[in-house]
Order: structure tokens, then sequence, then C-alpha cells
């Protein structure tokens, strides 16, 4: 929320400093950003515990992009 806050802040400066209607500085889209993050955590979230679930039932080998995959997934399942 604090990333769409600032990006917000920054088109605002700017389009005072253009004197002109550069963006238009809009509240929503700071919660619907925060929303699209959420979301997409969700998701992630959801990817990685299916993963690390099937990999377990299937006993997969994990090398090259796969091991990596694991790795990062393992952290956070």
């Amino acid at each position: 929320m604090g990333f769409g806050f600032v990006t917000e802040t920054m088109q605002l400066v700017v389009s005072l400093g253009v004197g002109g209607p550069y963006r238009v500085v809009d509240i929503t889209d700071i919660f619907l950003n925060t929303l699209g993050i959420l979301i997409g955590y969700c998701f992630f979230r959801l990817f990685a515990w299916l993963y690390l679930t099937m990999s377990r039932r299937l006993a997969i080998q994990h090398r090259g992009l796969l091991a990596y995959v694991h790795d990062v997934v393992s952290r956070v399942g």
C-alpha cells in the first residue's frame, strides 16, 4: 500500500511540475494496487502449497529450475 501511495504522490508532483493534467491522481488506484498485490500473494501461497504437496506425493526429483522453485516455495510453505 505504501508503494502505491508513493507512486500516486509522484504522479501528483510531476503533474504539478508540468503544469497540466499529466496523470489523474486517484485514491482508488492505491486500493486496487494493494488488492492486486494481496490476490497475487494468495495465488502464490496456493501454488506453493500445491507444488509442495504434489512433489511429495509424486517424489519429484528437484534439479535445475525445479530445484530453485522448490527452494523458494519451501521457504514460504
